[in-house]
């Protein structure tokens, strides 16, 4: 999670969130001038320290909480996420069982920026960011620097289109039969000159294709996840003809995930993948 930003050949600046426009300062929403305001440490602070004792844990047991990501640079609008990374001494195999109750979504008072909560055993997320500030010391571990890369939105969009196009094209045949099939669930052959059985296979016919639909969605979620995975695991980051970059952050795999997050594609392929998880069970 980073923010990035490039300019080339006077091309738009490009970061994590390629439509959100460029700022001169930080977010004044957030801070004054470069020191977190007041108002808003102890909230985010305040928040998860009441979610850490409803758990059972003390305040004791966070190490550090900072704030990383676009909010924590000039890259961001007035809905940008709040993502707050807090490092504890809770094991990791807890922290995976407890991480979707986290206190994640609420908006920070007075403004439209929803807060996420990241949950760690380590400082990964602040490494791996382009800018992180250490909310508990009001100190900057990394500032974002404005200008640092190169790669132009029009690229990076250019090369979004391909998964797009082809995410698109499989959530529309999966919600075209899902309705087929509630159709043919209404047949009724004391109606309708239809046997029961053409009924039956034509149902069964369709739950196969349904089927076959979330297994496509399952599959190209999992290739999309392990296209981005590949830059921070193997720093193979330089898949492109002409642009080079050093961060794996800002590598266009890093920013094709995050173009499909910002349209909500991954929203709505983590529905199928949820839904298709539920039918394993039964």
């Amino acid at each position: 999670m980073g923010t990035l930003y490039c300019k080339a050949n006077n091309m738009e600046i490009l970061s994590e969130n390629i439509l959100d426009p460029i700022n001169k300062e930080l977010s004044k929403d957030i801070f004054i001038k470069e020191i977190m305001r007041g108002k808003v440490k102890f909230y985010l602070i305040d928040t998860i320290i009441k979610w850490l004792k409803k758990m059972g844990y003390e305040k004791e047991i966070i190490k550090s909480i900072h704030l990383i990501g676009s909010s924590a640079g000039y890259q961001y609008n007035e809905t940008s996420d709040i993502d707050v990374s807090v490092e504890t001494d809770i094991p990791i195999e807890t922290i995976k069982k407890i991480w979707r109750m986290l206190p994640n979504g609420n908006t920070l008072p007075e403004t439209k920026h929803p807060v996420n909560y990241y949950l760690t055993s380590n400082l990964h997320d602040v490494e791996t960011s382009d800018a992180a500030y250490n909310i508990l010391k009001d100190t900057w571990v990394k500032k974002q620097k404005i200008e640092e890369n190169i790669i132009p939105p029009s690229y990076a969009l250019e090369i979004a289109r391909f998964f797009i196009a082809g995410i698109n094209d499989r959530l529309d045949e999966y919600n075209r039969d899902k309705q087929e099939l509630e159709i043919y669930k209404k047949y009724n052959p004391e109606e309708q000159e239809i046997k029961q059985e053409e009924i039956d296979d034509l149902i069964s016919k369709k739950e196969n294709e349904i089927k076959a639909d979330m297994d496509s969605i399952f599959i190209a979620y999992n290739i999309i996840k392990g296209f981005r995975k590949e830059a921070y695991d193997n720093n193979e980051t330089n898949i492109m003809l002409d642009l080079k970059v050093k961060n794996s952050n800002n590598t266009i795999n890093n920013i094709v995930y995050k173009t499909l997050e910002k349209f909500g594609y991954l929203d709505k392929m983590t529905e199928v993948v949820e839904e298709r998880k539920k039918l394993l069970k039964k």
